[in-house]
């Protein structure tokens, strides 16, 4: 308030001087003084009844209210193929709370908003608006616990969202539809409508409907992980945020319908607002959408007006208006992007332009009256090529310091792709439109549309496809912070009941584990990607267990892969066993005894031992049993990864003698509930690592904190403390990685 008071002071000063840079700044000031206010209004204006305040963690309730987003289908599909597993699918939406009941009680009044997450909910089984009741077990949304992981605390709660459920189709009852009257019914029906006029005439073709709804409407559920990796490392994931191309793309067919009717365009372009409303609000409310929707709607009003107008204004105007009605956008870095590079786009695209546009030129002592059909020929064609080499290029700068900041990766190649693949996309979502218009009157144009884009599509697949195959085409440059941090050291990760641990060394990367499909991808390769990983030297496959090598088949998407290390005894793990069919890829097995010598420290392999005999072969089984691994700096750090091992394996480990003394013990989950005084003597750690965290919380035995304590040996939990960093010097304590 104080600095909105002074810079309203300072403007009636201007005003009374006539300087303009004194009103510009007192505006400046009044401006973020407002915005601190609404800031705090948005945040702070809940009462007693907010569902953050009512319910527990891991509380079962029911709860009622109103839909207040558009339903989206999501599905964890890491495979290289475009349809996913059914039992993966989950519909979410955000709830607006209205009543809620706990167990046994009557219903009561509340407030707040609720992400909902159903699992094989049919997508158009609740609507936009519509009054649904909802039961389940309600938790808080998760801090990111590991480098590089995505933050849903943060990401939700700038939506004003504090409170996730989880539950299943039979969990979730409609109330009551959503009426014609209410705006929310004519989105989910036209949400409804593009992704069935979309779909005309394609089949079974369901990568190239899913290309289609991504770039209409932004919908990107259909595709596979594989997919949007290429396209990050093109720089080509932007064709899939809906923005001014598409609203200009759609305001232009209402323009043709305007000229076809005979009414003029400059009078009576404010109709269009409200269906290019409807369309913004059908893509999710995509920041880039809205962001491009607002500018459209304000240049329509000062068309109206008949006043003048400037595409930084339409911007500035744009970003004001969106943040007095949403905050949080602020942070969001889908709206940081969109500004971002809309700014530049208008800043530096004429710049480029300029200084290009006569390179094609003749002598220029030539009279312009001289110049033959030909050289003009050849100059439109240079001029219009020249336009498509400044918006990529303007585009790809701007992008540039944000993709860095928050995705840590640079693309060589992106200006390349998207001057040959943004011309094709313009088309597509031009036909895209053309086939929305005509799906409703003439299904057969809308068919041939829909053919037509096939063809781009796989061009564009096609294109994207070669230009991620070129080496070096893009570099993940890693986060500032681990740019000069020591090495080499070690990253233990919090990944619940599954097993995953980052060896960063001077001359490559190694990784333990992994975990799971789910752990793979949402975990462990953010966090390689933040540590400035492109190549992992060393995949050590340290058990048969699906929790723990799941999703070693998942981590080549990302990363070439050097070489594998499996356990030498027989496996049933059906990823081991479809990584030894494929042939693709270079897998080896390690016995005991076996030493890697790496420059700065090297590794002892003390599990499994050679079976005596075939027979003896055949009973064994390593889904159960895991590599039993010793870490040895040079800096004197010894490190024991202890996966996973029977009682047999334990016994093994015993009484062969070897040198098993390490100063940090890393536990797999399945040991914490008996662990044998001799082993534990054996090793003598100060340190233990393990986490107690998973779909099945596990429970440490209370007799192994009793020896834990006993022998005076620190505990850390990776579930309550997160990501653990080990250096190579002793010196060094074990550290999380958030302090």
């Amino acid at each position: 308030m104080v600095l909105g008071a002074a810079g309203l002071g300072i403007f009636l000063a201007s005003w009374v001087l006539r300087n303009l840079w004194i009103a510009r700044c007192a505006t400046v000031m009044v401006l973020v003084s407002l915005g601190v206010c609404l800031w705090s209004w948005w945040w702070g204006g809940v009462d007693g009844n907010d569902v953050r305040w009512l319910l527990g963690e891991n509380e079962w309730v029911e709860l009622r209210g109103k839909v207040e987003s558009l339903p989206q289908q999501f599905f964890v599909n890491f495979s290289q193929q475009i349809q996913p597993k059914k039992s993966k699918w989950s519909v979410r939406f955000v709830l607006e709370v209205r009543q809620i009941r706990r167990f046994g009680q009557e219903w009561k009044p509340a407030s707040g908003r609720v992400l909902v997450s159903s699992r094989m909910l049919d997508l158009w089984a609740v609507g936009y608006g519509d009054l649904v009741e909802v039961r389940g077990t309600v938790k808080k949304p998760q801090e990111a616990r590991n480098p590089g992981e995505f933050n849903a605390k943060w990401y939700l709660e700038n939506k004003r969202v504090f409170v996730e459920l989880k539950n299943d189709a039979t969990d979730v009852a409609l109330l009551k539809r959503c009426g014609w009257s209410d705006f929310r019914r004519w989105v989910q029906v036209f949400r409804e409508y593009m992704d069935g006029a979309l779909s005309l005439g394609l089949g079974e073709e369901e990568f190239i409907a899913a290309v289609l709804s991504g770039m209409m409407y932004g919908d990107r559920t259909g595709f596979s992980e594989e997919w949007n990796e290429k396209f990050r490392r093109t720089g080509t994931m932007h064709l899939f945020a809906v923005s001014g191309q598409n609203i200009s793309v759609l305001a232009s067919v209402g323009v043709v319908v305007f000229w076809f009717l005979g009414m003029s365009v400059w009078r009576w372009a404010f109709l269009l607002v409200p269906p290019l409303w409807v369309y913004a609000a059908a893509t999710g409310g995509q920041p880039s959408a809205i962001r491009a929707f607002v500018m459209a709607s304000l240049l329509f009003v000062a068309w109206r007006l008949e006043r003048p107008y400037s595409a930084v204004n339409l911007l500035c105007g744009a970003c004001f208006l969106i943040l007095c009605w949403d905050p949080g956008q602020l942070f969001d870095t889908g709206f940081q992007l969109s500004v971002c590079v809309m700014l530049v786009l208008i800043l530096l695209t004429p710049l480029i332009y300029r200084a290009f546009k006569d390179a094609a030129n003749p002598c220029e002592m030539i009279p312009r009256v001289l110049w033959s059909e030909g050289e003009w020929r050849r100059i439109r064609m240079w001029r219009a090529l020249l336009g498509f080499i400044s918006v990529s290029v303007a585009a790809y700068v701007g992008s540039l310091p944000l993709t860095w900041l928050h995705f840590h990766m640079i693309s060589w190649i992106g200006v390349v792709a998207n001057f040959v693949v943004v011309p094709v996309a313009a088309l597509v979502v031009i036909l895209g439109a053309l086939s929305i218009a005509t799906a409703w009157f003439c299904p057969w144009f809308a068919v041939g549309f829909n053919n037509v884009n096939w063809a781009l599509v796989n061009f564009i697949a096609a294109s994207v496809n070669f230009f991620s195959s070129i080496p070096f085409s893009s570099h993940y440059t890693g986060a500032a912070s681990q740019w000069f941090a020591p090495k080499p050291r070690i990253c233990v990760l919090a990944v619940e009941d599954d097993f995953s641990v980052i060896v960063l060394g001077s001359r490559g990367v190694e990784l333990l584990g992994g975990g799971s499909d789910y752990s793979m991808s949402s975990i462990t390769i953010p966090a390689l990607k933040f540590f400035g990983v492109n190549e992992v030297t060393r995949h050590w496959l340290v058990a048969g267990s699906a929790s723990v090598t799941g999703g070693a088949e998942i981590l080549p998407i990302y990363f070439p892969v050097r070489e594998y290390l499996q356990v030498g005894l027989p496996s049933k793990a059906q990823t081991l066993w479809k990584m030894r069919r494929s042939g693709k890829y270079n897998l080896k097995s390690v016995w005991a005894d076996d030493v890697v010598v790496e420059k700065h420290y090297r590794w002892e392999v003390l599990w499994p031992e050679k079976a005596k005999s075939e027979e003896s072969l055949k009973e064994l089984r390593s889904t159960n049993r895991g590599l039993v691994l010793r870490w040895l700096a040079k800096e004197g750090r010894t490190v024991l990864f202890f996966v996973n091992a029977d009682e047999a394996v334990i016994d093994e480990i015993l009484s062969c003698g070897r040198e098993i003394t390490a100063d940090v013990l890393i536990l797999g989950g399945q040991l914490l509930q008996k662990f044998p005084n001799e082993l534990l003597d054996a090793i003598r750690p100060d340190v233990v690592v393990f986490s107690t965290g998973g779909y099945k919380k596990v429970q440490v035995s209370p007799l192994l904190l009793k020896q834990f304590q006993e022998r005076k040996i620190s505990v850390w939990d990776l579930d309550e403390k997160g990501a653990a960093v080990l250096s190579a010097s002793l010196n060094e304590p074990v550290r999380s990685f958030f302090k």
